[in-house]
């Protein structure tokens, strides 16, 4: 089945009900990763995503925030 031009389909089974973002939310409350929980579940960023994120990227008066950035890690491994 094609899904039509700018219709987007979300799979609810793969979604957080409300009550669970909320107890996310509460319980990261005093962790340092609490930005990282609020920007991915409230706004869907990515983890590279919000590593990108300065101050310069956020109006505060328009309210928007601009993704410029992704901080992506380099792979350290050994190439086979």
């Amino acid at each position: 089945k094609k899904v039509p031009y700018h219709e987007i389909v979300i799979d609810e089974s793969k979604t957080y009900a409300l009550e669970q973002v909320k107890h996310l939310i509460k319980v990261a409350k005093d962790t340092r990763i609490y930005l990282y929980i609020l920007f991915a579940l409230l706004m869907g960023l990515r983890k590279s995503e919000i590593s990108g994120i300065k101050y310069t990227d956020i109006d505060y008066e328009n309210r928007t925030l601009k993704i410029r950035t992704a901080i992506r890690k380099k792979f350290r491994g050994r190439r086979k």
